[in-house]
């Protein structure tokens, strides 16, 4: 999930082919209504994977799903990539019980690879054709 952080969820497609997940991305796949398209992807789910900036604490949207999915006890991959970023208010919160990577010194390969390795800790993959 991502607010303005786009271009760095968009990046990050590119890594995640290949690892036997199916990969839906809230950016690409938003149409009609919203909040029934955020209910079905997080209802969907496996894991949820939420990349954070100040825009994205700035969403209404963005928070509504994050509760949405803690209320339906998925599994929250909250990964910080934003250098200027602190989490605070209800966001701290929700990390403050959920992994989180911390990427904001990391390159893309490395995040990504922190990312499957918690996926594969935590889920059986599904497999793709």
């Amino acid at each position: 999930n991502s607010n303005d952080n786009n271009n760095s969820s968009n990046n990050n497609k590119d890594n995640e082919k290949g690892y036997g997940y199916e990969i839906w991305i809230d950016i690409d796949r938003m149409a009609g209504d919203i909040m029934k398209s955020m209910a079905d992807g997080v209802d969907q789910a496996d894991v949820i994977i939420s990349f954070l900036s100040q825009g994205y604490h700035d969403s209404p949207n963005c928070k509504r799903e994050i509760v949405y999915a803690s209320s339906q006890n998925k599994i929250i991959i909250f990964v910080l990539l934003d250098q200027n970023y602190i989490p605070n208010g209800w966001l701290k919160l929700f990390m403050g019980s959920a992994l989180y990577i911390d990427g904001r010194t990391a390159d893309k390969e490395t995040i990504c690879s922190q990312i499957i390795q918690q996926m594969k800790l935590l889920t059986t993959p599904t497999t793709t054709t």
